[in-house]
Order: structure tokens, then sequence, then C-alpha cells
């Protein structure tokens, strides 16, 4: 079974990363409302989820507005705290 949750958070992380390419205007709640609710879950923090962080920190450097950097700033430290929470290093 737990081979199977693994493999379904990766496929959530596939599924962030196409919606970072398709839609970056309107990545930000879709990503929040993915890792979310593995959390909630109780799902542990996996090491796919690195490249998430990644292209929330080249989006990051790329916008402009406020707002956007304020939301991709929340995010990444909901991702960041997650991490910590699961021993991870940061």
């Amino acid at each position: 079974m737990g081979l199977l949750v693994h493999e379904a958070q990766v496929f959530g992380v596939e599924l962030l990363e196409t919606v970072f390419l398709l839609s970056p205007a309107h990545h930000k709640h879709v990503s929040k409302c993915l890792v979310c609710v593995q959390k909630e879950l109780g799902l542990s923090y996996i090491p796919e989820l690195s490249t998430v962080i990644l292209s929330l920190l080249v989006t990051l450097i790329q916008t402009e507005l406020e707002h956007e950097q304020l939301s991709i700033l929340k995010l990444l430290l909901f991702l960041l705290k997650w991490k910590s929470e699961n021993g991870m290093v940061i």
C-alpha cells in the first residue's frame, strides 16, 4: 500500500509541474490545494516536491506583482515547514 501512496504523490508532483508549465498565472491556488490535501491526509513530504520548490523559486524571481510574490512565498513556507516536520534537512 505504501508504494501506491508514494506513486500517487509522485503523480501529484508531475501534475503540479504540468500546471506550472501550462498556466503559470493560476498555478498557485491549484498547487496549494494539491499539497494541502496531501498533508491533511497525513502523507509524508517526499523528495520529489523539491522540484516544485525550485519551480516556485524561479517563478518568484520572474514575477513583478507583489500579491503573486506573497502567494508564492506562502506556498514555499508551507512546503518547507512540511519538509522540516518530516525531519528532512532544509
